[in-house]
């Protein structure tokens, strides 16, 4: 008979527990906060002891609590054992287990326990994930080995995490909001209706909307924050969200510009963007300041912008007669179309 030890007896460990007797396995277990168990358990009085004999230990505690207790485990743990940590983690936690264990596996819980039980469905990880889902599986387990490393599986798992608790916590603070103006009950059965007629269209309608509509439900998010912030309700979520879409409207403005068609055969160049870290104090005031604008020099006299520097990007160079002859008599205006469209446009008007 296989014997397996349960580190922590909270709501996940007790059940799980509990399936392993019922399926024939001999279960020991220990839990500091713990006095009694379900039938067949047999409480032990130390993790060190629980462990004592074990082909398997499963750790179900806490992410806290993970590497203490396979350090205080060590001494019992006898040969071939598999340690299997079942906490919620982060790979790098995983994978210091398994540095001091060479038999732990990574074990991601992918559904509540309650209500399931063993049958919960298992990710796993790890050198020895095969041979401990061979073992579990016998007693009912729904296990799903992955070829990698121990945190490969805490990967998936906290992967999903984002999408499950961000889901979540952005219902319950709506619902917190609409609670304080009166809707909560509308607000429900909108949501609910929205998550019962959602298909595997909904994520690209998510994803590629987002990216296409950003300007606008950025300003959207903004509004919806303020909104919170008058009804006394902390905007955590909706606030993320207004600079979550700000990012990505970042990530559109901050490509370099397409380069321009050559005009009048004079060599071009590609703008540089609006507000670049890279791009010269000068040319970025010239755009505020307009093309147009004259400056006005210490001793008075007033010069076009295009002369107020030798590197300025106009183009003086002299031109042949006859141009020349034309330019004169040509307004301002015309004279500078003769240039790049960067030259007379601020980087802003180009997009």
């Amino acid at each position: 008979m296989t014997v397996i030890a349960v580190l922590g007896l909270g709501e996940a460990g007790s059940l799980i527990a509990a399936d392993l007797v019922a399926a024939g396995a001999s279960v020991q277990a220990y839990d500091p906060k713990v006095a009694t168990s379900a039938v067949g358990v047999t409480l032990k009085t130390t993790d060190a002891e629980a462990c004592e004999g074990a082909d398997v230990v499963l750790s179900v505690n806490s992410a806290a609590d993970a590497e203490q207790a396979l350090r205080d485990a060590l001494p019992s743990l006898k040969p071939g054992a598999i340690w299997a940590d079942l906490n919620t983690a982060t790979p790098a936690l995983k994978e210091r287990l398994a540095a001091s264990w060479e038999r732990a596996v990574d074990v991601a819980l992918m559904s509540p326990v309650p209500g399931r039980g063993l049958r919960t469905p298992m990710t796993m990880s790890g050198p020895a994930a095969g041979e401990l889902a061979e073992i579990l599986g016998g007693y009912g387990a729904d296990v799903t080995v992955l070829d990698g490393p121990a945190g490969a599986a805490a990967t998936r798992k906290l992967l999903r995490s984002v999408f499950y608790k961000g889901m979540a916590a952005a219902v319950v603070e709506a619902l917190e909001a609409a609670k304080v103006a009166g809707l909560e009950e509308w607000l429900r059965g909108n949501i609910t209706t929205e998550l019962i007629r959602s298909n595997a269209d909904t994520l690209d309608r998510l994803v590629d909307g987002s990216r296409k509509h950003a300007v606008r439900r950025r300003h959207e998010m903004a509004a919806a924050a303020e909104l919170l912030g008058d009804l006394g309700v902390p905007a955590r979520v909706a606030e993320a969200s207004r600079d979550w879409l700000g990012d990505l409207i970042d990530e559109k403005t901050e490509q370099p510009f397409q380069r321009c068609k050559t005009l009048r055969g004079i060599p071009h160049r590609k703008a540089i963007p609006r507000e670049s870290a890279q791009a010269p104090a000068d040319r970025r005031d010239r755009s505020r300041r307009g093309v147009g604008q004259h400056l006005r020099p210490e001793d008075g006299r007033r010069r076009h912008l295009s002369q107020s520097r030798p590197d300025h990007r106009f183009d003086v160079r002299p031109r042949p007669d006859d141009d020349q002859a034309a330019d004169r008599r040509l307004p301002a205006r015309v004279h500078l179309a003769r240039h790049r469209p960067q030259d007379l446009l601020g980087p802003h008007q180009l997009r």
